[in-house]
């Protein structure tokens, strides 16, 4: 008798909990269409360098803007407003880098920056990216002579700055000419940050960048 109790209940507590889910699903749908339909503020930055935009997780217009509500962004930082501008590559805490004068216009989907004697160009795959879909992450390492590095260990560590999300650190197997080859699946919309880590001759390198889901 107690083992039926109990079966009902756990039934009923997902069943509930499914439903939950269901409901703020639908209300970070339409949260999301009316932030998309806002039109993009003037002053973006360059795509590749500056900080990207688009719609935060549930509407909210900055990281950890749950439903809705406002939250503050790193200083620099441009507030998201519908749509998307680009991977863009930035400090650790999210600032986004300055773009060198004489730097080439990247694509969307790429942003470089040099760490050390490296240069680390990221190029993400699909884009944009969208939740609740596999991505893949292009990492292309070079040293200050414009040649290859092959002999790098490499990773990744995506994050999300407004909310804890589960660890996703996927490595990167070397795929040849330089280039570094790793998958992740995103989830939530909003601000993510990713950390590209090279572990080369017994040292530890980091390269960040961020884009908006």
């Amino acid at each position: 008798m107690k083992i039926k109790v109990i079966v009902i209940t756990a039934a009923v507590t997902f069943v509930v909990a499914l439903g939950l889910f269901g409901a703020m699903f639908f209300i970070m749908q339409q949260r999301y269409a009316a932030a998309a339909s806002v039109p993009a503020a003037a002053g973006q930055t360059a795509p590749g360098y500056g900080q990207g935009r688009g719609p935060g997780m549930m509407g909210g217009r900055g990281p950890g803007g749950m439903m809705g509500g406002q939250a503050s962004l790193p200083e620099g930082v441009t507030p998201p407003s519908g749509g998307t501008g680009g991977l863009a590559a930035t400090t650790a805490d999210g600032k986004p880098l300055v773009r060198p004068a004489d730097a080439p216009k990247l694509a969307d989907n790429m942003a470089v920056q040099k760490i050390g004697s490296q240069t680390v160009t990221l190029a993400i795959a699909p884009y944009p990216p969208a939740s609740f879909q596999m991505g893949t992450f292009d990492v292309k390492l070079v040293d200050d002579k414009g040649q290859p590095v092959n002999d790098a260990q490499v990773s990744l560590n995506l994050t999300m700055p407004g909310m804890w999300m589960p660890p996703s650190a996927p490595s990167a197997p070397v795929a040849g000419s330089g280039t570094y080859r790793a998958q992740a699946f995103w989830t939530m919309r909003g601000l993510w940050l990713i950390e590209v880590k090279i572990l080369r001759a017994g040292a530890t390198q980091s390269a960040f960048f961020t884009v908006w889901l």
